[in-house]
């Protein structure tokens, strides 16, 4: 479980990848091209979550087959999966508040 100030530092790190995609590229031009962001970078996390889940699985073989190394070796990927999953996630995740800063004057 997460405490409040480890999930403030997940918020701070989100806010602050928003702020740089904005001060480098600008806010989006119009709803389309934010969409089409948000969901290229949900594509790219399910990407990462669906490489996680396949060493997890083949982890489990590994260790109900008693074979220490590749288990060893396969939480490896797991975590690496894991990791990378968290920062595409977190990338979609400020890419959604980007999307709210470049249309909050009109009201959405």
């Amino acid at each position: 479980m997460w405490t409040q100030e480890q999930e403030n530092g997940v918020y701070e790190l989100i806010e602050r990848e928003a702020r740089t995609g904005i001060n480098a590229h600008g806010v989006f031009v119009d709803a389309h091209q934010g969409l089409s962001v948000i969901e290229e970078e949900a594509d790219e996390t399910k990407e990462e979550y669906k490489k996680m889940k396949a060493s997890v699985k083949a982890m489990r073989k590994a260790v109900f087959e008693d074979n220490d190394d590749v288990a060893f070796d396969l939480a490896y990927s797991v975590y690496r999966y894991a990791k990378l999953t968290m920062l595409e996630a977190m990338q979609t995740a400020a890419m959604a508040m980007k999307y709210m800063v470049s249309f909050e004057s009109e009201g959405k």
